[in-house]
Parts: structure tokens; sequence; C-alpha cells
């Protein structure tokens, strides 16, 4: 638990990441989401003086709460960038090895409980959505410079929404007329989805907004371009976990770490298969938050942690 801006903020499942990431206490690690401190301040806690933690995050003031949270430790450092850029800094670094790796792929309380920043469709605020502030297309001026059939891909392809025509069309021609803000794009969607969306347990606008941010952010491309060498980092034994909070985050990780941990190209030949893989998939399906966790913090519900340790080198 964490206060931010007289708020509480729970970091999500904080256990079973600390069980799951740290192996040695005098290692590197990497939080590639850092936010505002929640998981790796209690990772630091742990770790050993001689160890090195490197936090990245592209949100600035996420950044910049860092820095005073952090002001004690020596062997915390922080980067305010995309961790798509992760290679780049760990050359200038000059780490070729880690012995972890924490991704929590949601969006933080602080950034849903923020209006100015957009992201959340019951708070009144523009419809922003970067992660990056510094990021010159933001949702207003995705829906804006978008085509019809551009809008219709994206929100089927990142919200999975069926049929979202009806509503893109009548987004286009309300942001043809004026900029409209987070409760009236609301409004809008509720008054164009089936009444099956519009009555069903889920807020009828989650899909359409989560759409919007995958593609203003470039989510779901620099998370894949990320785990096409991350796991190459790894020293023996060292983990990466992740947290996701969608279906779509979910495939990528799961086809990643499943792939890494197949022995299928090893089958036909005559060794124990289990002796030349070098990684292992320690929760395929996921492992989700308790239910006392969910009593606690609500906005765990979606969130499931997937976790790849390298074995052998």
């Amino acid at each position: 638990m964490m206060i931010i801006n007289n708020q509480i903020h729970y970091p999500v499942l904080l256990k079973e990441v600390i069980e799951n990431l740290i192996t040695i206490k005098d290692g590197i690690y990497l939080d590639l989401t850092i936010g505002f401190g929640g998981h790796s301040y209690n990772i630091i806690k742990i770790l050993d003086q001689k160890a090195r933690l490197i936090g990245f995050d592209q949100d600035l003031q996420a950044i910049a709460h860092c820095k005073q949270l952090f002001s004690e430790f020596n062997n915390v450092s922080l980067i305010n960038d995309n961790f798509v850029n992760l290679k780049k800094h760990l050359q200038l670094m000059q780490i070729d090895k880690i012995d972890g790796c924490l991704i929590d792929l949601g969006v933080s309380s602080y950034q849903l409980d923020r209006v100015d920043r957009g992201f959340s469709y019951h708070s009144l605020g523009r419809l922003d959505m970067r992660m990056d502030q510094n990021k010159e297309v933001d949702a207003t001026k995705l829906i804006q410079n978008s085509t019809v059939s551009e809008l219709v891909k994206i929100m089927k392809n990142y919200g999975e929404i069926k049929d979202p025509y009806r509503v893109v069309v009548a987004l286009k021609k309300a942001f043809e007329k004026k900029e409209l803000n987070t409760l009236e794009v609301v409004e809008l969607i509720k008054k164009h989805v089936n009444k099956a969306e519009l009555y069903a347990n889920k807020h009828p606008a989650r899909r359409y907004f989560q759409a919007l941010r995958i593609a203003v952010n470039n989510e779901l491309e620099v998370l894949e371009k990320l785990l096409s060498y991350l796991p190459s980092y790894l020293n023996k034994g060292g983990k990466i976990s992740i947290i996701t909070f969608h279906s779509l985050e979910e495939k990528i990780v799961k086809k990643v770490f499943r792939h890494l941990a197949s022995t299928s190209s090893l089958n036909n030949l005559p060794i124990n298969n289990e002796l030349l893989k070098k990684y292992h998939n320690h929760f395929n399906k996921g492992l989700s938050p308790t239910q006392s966790e969910l009593e606690t913090n609500r906005r765990s519900r979606s969130a499931k942690l997937f976790v790849l340790e390298k074995i052998n080198n």
C-alpha cells in the first residue's frame, strides 16, 4: 500500500511478484514500468546494497515521484523512456545480463485518477490517454486524423469489438464539429451501442477506451518487440515477471513464454529434453489475485502474473 496525493494505491500481486522475481539479493533487476514505485519500493528493501535496480517509465510525472521515493537508495537508477528502447540503455550502462525483470502492463491508479490524463471513462477530462506526455498524437487527435475504416480496425483489433461501425461513425461526425471530452464520448458510445452491450455487466465504453489507449501508445507492438530479445539478457536462474490486464497482452506473453519453454523442437534427439531446455514457463494460465486482494483492490480483478525463468545457458 502507498499513499500518492492523499489516495491509497495498492501494487497488484505484490506478494506473488516478490516470490517469483527475486532469486539472488545482490543481482541486477529491472522494473520496466516502475510507475509510482509500488512494486519496486518493496523489492529494493529486500535486496542487498550490492544489488542494482533500474526503473523505466515513459511518464515524466512517475519518474519525478520515484526520484523522491528512492532518494535514500544509491543503488536505484531511473530512466524516463519507453521500455522498447531498453537495449540501447543497457548498452550505455554496459549491462549484458540481468537477474530479474518486472513488467506491469496496467495503467496506474494515479493515471486513472488524474482527470487531465483522459484514461478514465468515469471522470471528466480531455480524451488524451498518452503515457508519454511528449507524444504528439493523443486519443483526440487519433480520432480526428483517422478514417472511419482505420478506427473500425483499431476498435476490432485492440478492443475486440465485433461491430464498432455505428459508434465509430458517430465519433467521427461528432469530432468534426468539436472535440468531445471523456464523458461526452461515453454518452455517445452508450447512445450507439446495441442493447446487449449497453446493459452488460461491464461498462459499454470499456473496450472502446482500451482500444484507443492501446493505439495511442502502440502498446502491443512495443511489447512484442521487447519480448523478442529480453529473455536473452537473463542470467541462469533469472526471471521475467509480467502482469497483464487483458486478453491481447495475455496472448502475446503466453505465445512467447510457451515457445521459449517448448521442447517440441528437441523431440527427435536421443537426450533428456529437460536438460536442453533453456527456459521454464511457471504459470501457463497465469497467476490471479487472491480473494483477499480482490476485496482490498478491485482494480486487480483482471490481473494475471506470468513468469519465465532461464534454467540453462
